[in-house]
């Protein structure tokens, strides 16, 4: 139906929209409480429609900082794993570099400890056992200064308290730092 033949429905267009007027206003006057509750009920659904909106959006907001936190934590985790790698690694080398001389020192010691234990062997052999406390006689030192080749010479067991002797101390001490000896080996 079309505009015109609406009001087409007298022979006068101008009374014909008055009567179509007042025919829609009863029409809705008595279709008031329908009306109202379509409209009430497109609205709850809209809110409906939006209430579901929110709480999606709300739960994917919690999503989202959840695994933004788990993001974040493992990042940190990692950081921190390669900072503890690279110090595993740098203490590594260390070690590496402090132990690498350790056969060379551990065979200088060897060394040493043989050298310093036969020494003492050899001492041992041409020394008498002496008590605790107890000193050679002089005659006895220089009797052992002759007899054994490696000791020095038997003024370096004679402790005096005079100017002469204390010289000759120094003197002894010079020639026996720089190497010396003052009896016959």
């Amino acid at each position: 139906m079309t505009f015109e033949s609406l009001l087409g429905i007298t022979p006068y267009p101008g009374f014909s929209a008055v009567l179509l007027a007042v025919v829609a206003m009863a029409v809705l006057y008595l279709a008031r409480g329908s009306a109202h509750h379509v409209l009430l009920t497109v609205c709850q659904a809209l809110h409906d429609i939006l209430n579901l909106a929110v709480q999606a959006i709300t739960a994917t907001e919690k999503k989202l900082v959840q695994r933004n936190h788990e993001v974040l934590l493992a990042a940190g985790r990692e950081a921190k794993e390669r900072v503890v790698e690279r110090e595993f690694v740098r203490i590594g080398d260390s070690v590496h570099r402090d132990l690498s001389g350790y056969p060379g020192l551990q065979r200088a010691l060897s060394d040493a400890i043989t050298h310093i234990e036969e020494d003492h062997q050899k001492r041992r052999r041409c020394h008498p056992s002496r008590r605790r406390g107890s000193r050679p006689s002089r005659s006895s030192r220089s009797s052992i200064a002759r007899s054994c080749p490696s000791v020095r010479c038997s003024a370096t067991f004679t402790p005096r308290s005079s100017k002469r002797s204390r010289q000759r101390s120094r003197n002894i001490a010079t020639r026996a730092r720089s190497g010396i000896r003052c009896c016959n080996e």
